[in-house]
């Protein structure tokens, strides 16, 4: 009996060392690489600019997920729409400050999506991090990322109006 209860100690012990070393491991990633920081300053900030719109380009992967077996309303079906849509911003060209130098801010409309893009990522993130949990050690990582989700769907519905029902990587515009 003591070895059994050691040997539940132990492992109980060990599934609690992984967990809180995955935490401070995600924790790390986030601060050093200042993504999620990044993200803020531009989810913030009043102009956008072509750097603010390259940097949620940059936040994202690189290169678009394969149609094949996408769900639509997933988080990998719509990155592959902001991959198309911060391109599109990313080619066009920008309005010149009329009291700047230098600067050359992106039109209204991308700047909303942009600043849309960043929150959406932001909190997508926050509540991926808060379902990870203790339960995650023993289930696995759960792979959500191609099932449908109601923030997906919300951010999408609010990029489809501020487009006016035409989305780049969505019906092709």
């Amino acid at each position: 009996m003591v070895i059994v209860s050691g040997l539940v100690g132990a492992i109980l012990s060990a599934l609690i060392a992984i967990y809180v070393s995955l935490l401070g491991r995600n924790s790390s990633l986030d601060s050093s690489s200042k993504w999620r920081e990044g993200l803020l300053n531009v989810a913030s900030k009043y102009q956008l600019t072509k750097d603010d719109a390259q940097r949620v380009r940059s936040s994202l992967r690189m290169f678009k997920h394969d149609n094949k077996d996408i769900v639509v309303f997933s988080f990998d079906w719509f990155t592959n729409i902001m991959i198309a849509e911060l391109e599109k911003i990313l080619s066009e060209h920008s309005q010149k400050c009329n009291n700047c130098s230098e600067e050359y801010f992106l039109k209204s409309d991308d700047i909303k999506v942009v600043r849309l893009f960043a929150n959406f990522l932001l909190k997508y993130h926050y509540e991926y991090q808060s379902e990870m949990g203790p339960n995650q050690l023993i289930l696995g990582k759960k792979k959500r990322n191609n099932q449908e989700n109601d923030l997906v769907k919300e951010t999408f519905e609010e990029l489809w109006k501020i487009r006016n029902q035409r989305v780049k990587g969505f019906n092709d515009e």
